[in-house]
């Protein structure tokens, strides 16, 4: 009888405590979990500032397109005077010579060109993507989710009893308004 009254003294004693954490039975799990997802390319090439600098690069990138092409028809036209029959062959091998000094100088450049092109992207986008997650939690925050994760790591959660809301719209406008 003593152990009948102290197991029904805990269960009512703790019963208001374990109210307090709705659990999904199915699961074990709580059932209240708020969870957002972000699309952060979109976000990124959607916001005026991905705009802007995706605008800009490939401004620099035509640059370097121009710059290069140039180079390169220069190249083409020494190369073209090879086969000029008239040259002698201590001409003709000073301007071999010369085109393949040329050649591995432009390949050299062109390399350089795309490190510099991918250099400055990724600047850009983590910059940007910092900035975004600024305005992601705070985002969370106010509307009070327990998790946010980015929309393509929702894809791997095959099956989950949780909904997940898409907020990408809402931090876009959130990020543009800054």
């Amino acid at each position: 009888m003593k152990t009948h009254k102290l197991v029904l003294f805990f269960v009512f004693a703790f019963l208001p405590l374990f109210s307090a954490f709705p659990l999904n039975t199915a699961h074990g799990a709580p059932n209240n979990l708020k969870i957002a997802v972000v699309d952060l390319n979109q976000a990124l090439n959607e916001s005026t500032q991905g705009k802007k600098s995706k605008k800009g690069l490939m401004a620099d990138k035509e640059k370097m397109q121009k710059r290069l092409k140039t180079d390169e028809e220069s190249l083409k036209k020494l190369a073209g005077e090879l086969s000029n029959m008239m040259l002698s062959k201590e001409v003709r091998a000073k301007k071999e010579e010369e085109v393949r000094e040329r050649d591995q100088k432009l390949r050299k450049a062109v390399q350089e060109a795309q490190q510099e092109l991918m250099e400055k992207e990724r600047k850009a986008t983590n910059e940007i993507f910092n900035q975004l997650k600024k305005v992601i939690e705070k985002i969370a925050a106010k509307e009070d989710f327990d998790m946010v994760l980015e929309k393509g790591a929702s894809q791997v959660i095959l099956y989950s009893s949780f909904h997940f809301q898409d907020i990408t719209p809402k931090v876009i406008q959130a990020y543009d308004a800054q």
